[in-house]
């Protein structure tokens, strides 16, 4: 099935929230204890087995191999990546100011932001796109503390 980029975006920012669940880091509830070393491993291979999607998860995951090289990454660690029919994405925990210039830097690169909203000032999701590709770029936060969840997926335009 084919997906233009504004599904394929609104998919990735589906993703972040689904994910984020009231913004929570999702993989530290989901896997607290549970999934180390080798099972981890077994865990991504089988998903990747069975899905056909490239996928990473667990403190230090990577880029997923399709990532744009034109993209900037914030600093903080990526907890989760995957690719799957030319969209990629990641999250990540991050800081507020880390993730508020990663959005400076795509705008400063050329993207323009098409859609914004946000949930007061704890969430904020963008949809940005380049003649090239279309970017969700989301982030939020639900405690008082310094990291936040960002969730980051582009989709090349056709």
């Amino acid at each position: 099935m084919r997906r233009t980029p504004a599904v394929a975006a609104a998919i990735s920012v589906s993703l972040a929230v689904s994910l984020s669940g009231c913004f929570a880091n999702p993989l530290d509830q989901l896997t607290e204890g549970l999934v180390e070393g080798l099972v981890e491993g077994g865990i991504e291979q089988l998903i990747e087995n069975e899905s056909g999607l490239e996928i990473d998860f667990g403190g230090g995951a990577a880029l997923p191999s399709s990532w744009p090289a034109e993209l900037p990454v914030p600093n903080g660690e990526i907890i989760l990546s995957g690719a799957s029919d030319g969209t990629a994405t990641i999250a990540m925990n991050t800081t507020e100011r880390f993730a508020q210039e990663g959005l400076d830097a795509l705008l400063g690169s050329g993207f323009t932001i098409v859609q914004e909203s946000g949930i007061g000032t704890d969430a904020k999701v963008y949809i940005l796109e380049s003649d090239s590709l279309t970017v969700s770029y989301a982030w939020g936060s639900s405690s008082d503390d310094d990291v936040v969840f960002l969730q980051y997926g582009a989709t090349p335009k056709n």
